[in-house]
């Protein structure tokens, strides 16, 4: 479970990490550091490197998941690799979308 909490001039997030390696934890704090970073940035090279930095790292999370490790799916399946063509796929066909707004 992932809690908010919102002041005036900071963003708290609690996040249950029971069922997270000390790996995926470190990408999770990495991530939000740079995307953070990112899209508060007022340089333009920042602005770019940290985007792709930012989109590789959410590519390694990605593979460090806890679905392809389970028991009972068929191990034969390549899933990490598949999630990333499929997510691929799906991020291509967002990007030639008129509307590119992701905001909840």
């Amino acid at each position: 479970m992932i809690k908010f909490n919102n002041t005036e001039k900071t963003l708290n997030i609690e996040l249950d990490k029971e069922n997270l390696s000390e790996k995926q934890i470190r990408l999770i704090k990495r991530a939000v550091n740079l995307l953070s970073h990112t899209i508060s940035t007022k340089n333009e090279s920042e602005y770019f490197e940290g985007s792709s930095d930012l989109l590789k790292l959410m590519a390694a999370a990605i593979k460090e998941s806890n679905f392809p490790n389970l028991e009972n799916i068929n191990k034969q399946i390549p899933y990490k690799q598949q999630v990333l063509e499929y997510s691929m796929d799906e991020l291509n066909d967002f990007l030639l979308e008129e509307n590119l707004l992701y905001d909840n």
